[in-house]
C-alpha cells in the first residue's frame, strides 16, 4: 500500500469580534415625579442603557425650592433657583453651586449683584440694602468667601487677598494650555498647536484687474469678545513663547504673569479693544512677559457661556516682539 499522505491541518480563521457601537445620546423632552416628590419637566440627554441627564431648559421642584433654567450634563447651568424663604438667585451655577456672574435677591427687598465662587460671593459685586438705616444705598466693592466689608481698610484687604487668589487661578487655567506645547519635543506639532491657539487677522484676497470684486474676508468670531488686530501666525515665536514658560520656575525668574483687573493694566495688549468687563473669568486677559522688557504674549478666555476655568478657551491675541526692545 501506498504510505498515507500527512494531512496538514488547516488553522480556523480568527473571527475578530466588533464592539458595537453605542448611538449616541438623544434629546428629548420629559416629565418625572420622583419618590420624595420632586418633579422635573423639560430637557434630558437619554442614553442608550435607558438612564439620563437633565440637560437643556426645565424646571425642577422640590418642596418650596424651584429652580428654572438650563441645564448642562445634569447640572444646573444657568437660570434662577428660588428658595421657600423668598430668597432667589439668578445667575449661573457649576457642580450645583453659584458659581460666576448673578445676583441673590433677599425676601426684605435686598439684593447682592456679582461674582460667585464654588457657592460664595466672591469678588467684584454691588450690595443693595447692606445697610438698614438706608435701604437704597448701594455699596459696590470685593467680597471674599461669602464676606463682605464696607470699610476702606477691609475693601484694601479683601482687594489684595481677592487679586491673589484670582491671579492664581487664572494662571494654572493658561499653563495648563501651555505647558504641553512647550514641553512637546515635536517642533512641528508644538508650532502647529501654537498656532491653533492664536487668533490672526485674516489676509486680504489679492486682487487682480481681471478677477471679479472679491468679499473681503470676515474677522473669526471672537471678535465680538476683543477688537483686533490679531497677530500673524508666523509673528509669534515658538521659541520666545517657550522661553516665557521655561523664565517663570527658572532659577532666576526673568518671566512673569500678570492677570489684568482693569483695561489700564493691561501692558501687551491695548486694554480698550477687550469689549467685556475684566475680573469675571469670561473675557479674561493674561499677559504673560518678560520681566525686564514688558514684552511677551496677552491671551484671552473666549469661551462666553459659563465662569469655570475649566472649560476655558484660551487664545492669544497680542504678540509684543522682544526684537522689538532694541530698536
Amino acid at each position: 500500500m501506498p504510505p498515507k499522505k500527512k494531512v496538514e491541518e488547516v488553522a480556523e480563521p480568527v473571527v475578530e469580534e466588533k464592539t458595537p457601537e453605542i448611538p449616541p445620546p438623544v434629546q428629548v423632552d420629559a416629565e418625572f415625579v420622583f419618590p420624595m416628590g420632586e418633579h422635573y419637566t423639560g430637557g434630558i440627554l437619554r442614553f442608550h442603557d435607558e438612564t439620563y441627564q437633565f440637560n437643556g431648559q426645565g424646571v425642577y421642584t422640590a418642596g418650596a425650592d424651584q429652580f428654572s433654567g438650563e441645564y448642562k450634563a445634569g447640572q444646573m447651568h444657568r437660570g434662577t433657583y428660588t428658595f421657600g424663604n423668598g430668597d432667589a438667585y439668578e445667575g449661573f451655577f457649576a457642580n450645583g453651586k453659584f458659581h460666576g456672574e448673578g445676583t441673590y435677591h433677599f425676601a426684605n427687598g435686598g439684593s447682592y449683584t456679582g461674582m460667585f465662587y464654588d457657592g460664595k460671593m466672591h469678588g467684584q459685586g454691588s450690595w443693595k440694602g447692606y445697610s438698614p438705616n438706608n435701604p437704597t444705598k448701594v455699596f459696590s466693592g470685593i467680597s471674599v468667601s461669602g464676606e463682605f466689608r464696607s470699610s476702606y481698610h477691609k475693601q484694601q484687604t479683601a482687594k489684595n487677598t481677592w487679586e491673589d487668589f484670582y491671579r492664581e487661578l487664572v494662571s494654572q487655567s493658561v499653563l495648563q494650555v501651555m505647558n504641553p506645547i512647550c514641553e512637546n519635543e515635536d517642533e512641528a506639532a508644538a508650532e502647529a498647536d501654537l498656532q491653533g491657539i492664536t487668533l490672526t487677522s485674516p489676509s486680504e484676497p489679492e486682487q487682480s484687474e481681471e478677477a471679479e470684486d472679491v468679499d473681503p474676508v470676515p474677522p473669526p468670531p471672537e471678535s465680538d469678545i476683543v477688537d483686533g488686530p490679531f497677530p500673524q501666525s508666523e509673528q509669534v515665536n515658538l521659541g520666545f513663547v517657550k522661553e516665557l514658560v521655561s523664565g517663570l520656575s527658572s532659577d532666576e525668574v526673568t518671566s512673569e504673569i500678570s492677570v489684568p483687573c482693569s483695561v489700564e493694566s493691561c501692558t501687551v495688549i491695548d486694554g480698550n479693544r477687550i469689549k467685556f468687563p475684566l475680573a469675571r473669568f469670561q473675557a479674561q486677559v493674561l499677559e504673560l512677559k518678560q520681566k525686564e522688557t514688558g514684552k511677551g504674549v496677552a491671551m484671552i478666555n473666549t469661551n462666553m457661556d459659563g465662569f469655570d476655568l475649566a472649560e476655558a478657551r484660551w487664545k492669544i491675541v497680542a504678540f509684543s516682539d522682544p526684537s522689538a526692545a532694541e530698536e
